[in-house]
């Protein structure tokens, strides 16, 4: 049997990121027995390519197990660090997540950073599973950036900013001609035309079995390797990737 437990006494450290000293938790040692949650993705699992999401990979959605596991440990943990959220936290989405689309079929707004839900009680949790020996100096897998729009000074787009930010942001990718230059904004070099948009605010480097949770409005993106683009969770960057509510 698969275990899906997570460790109730794991290290947990507090960031803060960008001007609105945003919380960020970062967890290490996260699942009890990470092999299995891992062995679990490579043997069963069935990856997907969603391509209405706009996630630049395949998915597989996760058992309800560890989508169990992860609200009984993580609500206790989130209405310490953020106030007033609710009394009821419940999972939305939890899926083993592989980051595989090349740079040349990249949509400019897989290119740029991204926020997952413009509501103030969702959060992102992404769980590092790729394997310990993709984790080296020369192959990191990448772990996650925050970021900041230049323009309108945003860090966390909620509700009341949705449509200034799409429009300006719809505007500039035009004028920056993104197609043009593709690539992952990690991967990309300074003088491109992506960091004259955004500027990185924080980063959580990979560490496998570690977890880093974030309000889901946070500006962020995955830091991509694009010489490590692969299907297989055995060689790919393997992420176990989960939306949460509070109500």
């Amino acid at each position: 049997m698969v275990d899906f437990g997570l460790n109730g006494s794991a290290n947990v450290q507090l960031m803060r990121v960008g001007q609105l000293n945003t919380p960020v938790l970062v967890i290490d040692d996260f699942a009890a027995n990470p092999q299995d949650i891992q062995q679990y993705a490579i043997e069963q699992g069935q990856f997907v390519d969603h391509g209405n999401d706009y996630y630049p990979g395949k998915r597989c959605i996760a058992p309800q197990a560890y989508q169990h596991n992860l609200v009984e440990l993580l609500q206790p943990m989130l209405s310490t660090h953020f106030a007033d959220m609710g009394d009821k936290l419940s999972c939305l989405l939890s899926a083993y997540s592989l980051t595989t689309t090349p740079i040349d079929k990249l949509k400019p707004i897989q290119m740029l950073p991204h926020f997952d839900n413009a509501a103030n009680n969702q959060f992102a949790v992404v769980h590092y599973l790729a394997a310990g020996g993709l984790n080296t100096p020369t192959s990191e897998p990448g772990g996650t950036a925050f970021y900041r729009h230049i323009c309108t000074g945003l860090e966390r787009i909620r509700q009341n900013d949705l449509a200034n930010y799409a429009k300006v942001l719809k505007q500039q990718a035009i004028q920056a001609q993104l197609h043009q230059t593709p690539g992952y904004i990690s991967a990309m070099p300074k003088s491109a035309p992506h960091w004259q948009m955004f500027e990185q605010i924080g980063q959580i480097s990979h560490k496998y079995n570690r977890a880093v949770i974030y309000p889901a409005n946070l500006l962020h993106s995955g830091v991509i390797n694009p010489q490590l683009l692969n299907s297989e969770p055995t060689k790919g960057r393997l992420t176990l990737n989960s939306f949460l509510c509070f109500s």
